[in-house]
């Protein structure tokens, strides 16, 4: 929501276009900071798309087709929605368009339903692969059908903006002189609409959050019952065999893991381990089942790291968007008494949720190994 400009000096007869500049050269570091988002996340999102699709196994990975699918909404807020945000940042009290303005407002409102369904549906995964490993989980097939079902709510739900948002009378800061910005159609100012369709937005992103923080809350416990049975068992054996090792003293050690470890047989379809990565050493199913089920678990809960801090990022990243949006609902007098670099400030926070969108090849490059090695094999390439 735009604020009317502070500090002006009287005596002087402004235009609506020398108050557009003046408004303009206030919101300079807000334009920097989208414009440097929308370069860093278009760049950062593509790299991602392209090592994941080209060089990574995606085919039998689910997660890598959540991330997929998280950098192809996050590549297309970054080269539309932030252009558009550029756009109202310049056009202050001068954005005319009013088929542009309905259009990115409903894409930018989908595209965040989609990243939240889609952390959602992750977080589901995660709980089912560590919590839930011997149950039915979801395939590569599913999560394209669930991903095509996400689309589709997230489309219905940005629809009303069509309606809600369009030609916006915004004051200026001088009296006798208006302005026109794409926020809800001057129509609706004194309706309960505005206010309603964003309660239930929030109440979408409090529900799915709330069930988020539950479901990485079970995964958590899970992982330290986990991390403590393996600490308990202590078992030493190698899985090489050792030529110096008699033959009897490897039969009574692996005997011994067989007695010790309960033989459970997970069913997991992504973080897939092939027999050649366990070693050699034993021979048996049971015991291969054995260490697959352990191999699998470590790098199961590894991947429910990576991809918690990308939902943790999300929240905090539309935390302050959020609550400025019910602060401007409930108190626009407030809103409106902001001084100049007051409105500054409520300007980045207002936009804070593009963090977002630019923030998630970073953890991939500092949490995930093979995308990291992947990337910097590309660098070198590039500089030979």
């Amino acid at each position: 929501m735009f604020t009317p400009l502070k500090d002006l000096p009287r005596g002087k007869n402004w235009t609506l276009d020398e108050l557009n500049e003046r408004k303009v050269q206030l919101l300079i570091p807000v334009i920097i900071f989208i414009s440097t988002a929308m370069v860093v996340g278009t760049v950062g999102n593509a790299l991602v798309l392209y090592v994941n699709i080209f060089f990574l196994k995606l085919r039998n990975s689910t997660h890598r087709h959540f991330i997929v699918f998280l950098a192809l909404a996050d590549i297309t807020f970054c080269m539309i929605g932030d252009p558009f945000m550029i756009g109202v940042l310049t056009h202050p009290y001068k954005f005319t368009n009013i088929i542009a303005c309905k259009s990115i407002r409903a894409f930018t409102y989908c595209n965040a339903m989609i990243s939240v369904l889609v952390l959602f549906v992750i977080a589901l995964d995660r709980y089912r692969r560590i919590c839930r490993p011997n149950g039915n989980q979801f395939s590569v097939k599913r999560i394209n059908v669930i991903f095509g079902i996400i689309a589709f709510i997230s489309l219905i739900i940005s629809i009303p903006c069509f309606m809600l948002y369009g030609k916006n009378t915004v004051q200026t800061g001088i009296a006798n002189i208006t302005g026109i910005s794409c926020f809800p159609d001057d129509i609706y100012i004194n309706t309960m609409f505005p206010f309603a369709y964003n309660m239930f937005l929030h109440s979408i992103f409090i529900i799915l959050t709330v069930s988020m923080c539950l479901f990485y809350i079970l995964i958590w416990r899970q992982v330290r019952k986990h991390a403590n049975s393996t600490q308990m068992l202590n078992i030493s054996y190698t899985i090489e065999p050792n030529t110096s090792t008699s033959t009897a003293e490897r039969n009574v050690t692996e005997t011994n893991i067989e007695r010790t470890i309960p033989q459970t047989k997970y069913t997991v379809l992504d973080d897939l381990t092939t027999d050649k990565d366990l070693g050699r050493g034993i021979n048996t199913e049971s015991k291969e089942n054995i260490l697959s089920s352990q191999s699998v678990n470590a790098k199961s809960i590894h991947v429910s790291k990576t991809l918690f801090v990308v939902t943790a990022f999300f929240v905090l990243s539309f935390a302050p968007f959020l609550s400025l949006e019910v602060i401007t609902f409930i108190d626009q007098e407030l809103i409106e008494s902001l001084d100049n670099t007051s409105i500054v400030f409520y300007q980045l926070l207002w936009r804070s949720f593009a963090i977002n969108f630019v923030v998630n090849p970073f953890i991939y490059g500092v949490m995930d190994r093979r995308f990291r090695l992947q990337c910097r094999k590309l660098l070198l390439k590039s500089h030979i």
